[in-house]
């Protein structure tokens, strides 16, 4: 027998009060990366049971602040960005601080997924609001968003650059202090401009200035990956290593595979600098299997053009020309131009070491 109407509304009634429940007590599971998907696997078929409501949008709003990035960090990159997209009509256009966080988020899930344009667009919007906010730390992050954007998949370093510095200056006249945060990309804008000296001497300031024992996780990561890659950057190979290992170590602990096989990555670049191929290989393979767990095809495509490169510098040439042809066709796929430009020109060279030795 068909449930009743009456059945059926009060069925929905209960998914709500359950949904709303199960939001106020899934923070807890934020740094555990099991529990979290478990949790979430319920509650997303949960809300699929729910009647459309503002109180169901309130839950879904406040279920969105919560896990703000935790998501992304996880791999549930596609079904959060769902959450996302269905809760923008419902937040009033005068609530800034909601439509920035909900627009920054949707900008970083297409970063990953190359979405080039989209990234850059929903990045503004979410840049646009934070500022209306008067917050620091939002404006801040919003910022960081658009200019990493800017930076990778645009090569806009000068006006990554520009982004961060309109917003320190924002930042001040609210008389707060500058976060962190926010010179992380500026330090990566300064290195892609060739201001590496500059770079370097800024991420070592934030380092000794903010490097605390009792800082959170997710800061003293961020912290020790830039200067781990600006000290890379700047041929300090034998410094850049232990902190590229220590970052990459515990993004896998705590299984943000994405974020490890980018570590992993950074680390594999610093041994391949050094000249230390055989390590080189080594991280970059561990690099590629935890992108390919994680479903990070940017990273992925990234990765097959890096070991390309290795086993060039190594003379053993069928395996490089396999894994540069692998990135360019993952690149194109992708629309990624400037990895597509990168992938051409490492197999023009590939092309004229054997011009010369054959």
């Amino acid at each position: 027998m068909p449930p009743t109407a009456q059945k059926l509304v009060d069925y929905q009634h209960r998914s709500l009060d359950i949904f709303i429940r199960r939001v106020q007590t899934i923070e807890q599971y934020v740094d555990d990366a099991t529990a979290l998907k478990a949790a979430l696997a319920h509650l997303f078929i949960n809300m699929t049971m729910c009647t459309q409501s503002t109180k169901f949008n309130d839950a879904r709003l406040q279920l969105i602040v919560k896990l703000n990035s935790a998501p992304i960090r996880y791999g549930m990159s596609q079904q959060w960005d769902e959450i996302l997209r269905e809760a923008i009509p419902t937040i009033d256009e005068h609530d800034h601080y909601h439509l920035a966080l909900v627009y920054g988020l949707r900008a970083r899930i297409a970063y990953d997924r190359v979405y080039r344009q989209q990234a850059h667009d929903w990045g503004k919007i979410a840049l646009q609001h934070a500022r209306q906010t008067g917050d620091a730390k939002l404006i801040s992050e919003m910022a960081q968003t658009l200019g990493n954007i800017l930076i990778y998949h645009f090569g806009a370093h000068q006006e990554a650059f520009n982004v961060m510095k309109e917003s320190e200056a924002i930042i001040r006249d609210l008389n707060t202090p500058v976060p962190f945060t926010l010179y992380i990309t500026w330090v990566h804008a300064m290195r892609f401009m060739g201001n590496i000296h500059q770079a370097r001497a800024l991420s070592e300031k934030i380092a000794d200035k903010f490097l605390k024992p009792q800082m959170s996780t997710n800061e003293w990561l961020i912290i020790l990956n830039t200067r781990g890659i600006i000290r890379w950057s700047d041929g300090a190979y034998a410094l850049a290593e232990p902190d590229l290992i220590e970052v990459a170590q515990i993004y896998e602990q705590r299984q943000e595979l994405a974020a490890a096989s980018g570590a992993y990555g950074n680390l594999g670049l610093c041994y391949w600098s050094w000249s230390k191929f055989p390590q080189a290989k080594t991280i970059y393979q561990k690099a590629l299997k935890l992108s390919q767990e994680a479903g990070d095809v940017q990273r992925e495509m990234k990765i097959c053009g890096n070991l390309g490169l290795v086993y060039l510098s190594q003379g053993r040439f069928d395996l490089a020309e396999a894994y540069i042809r692998e990135h360019i066709h993952r690149a194109e796929a992708l629309g990624a131009e400037r990895e597509a430009k990168r992938g051409r020109g490492n197999l023009a060279q590939l092309n004229l070491f054997r011009g010369r030795l054959n």
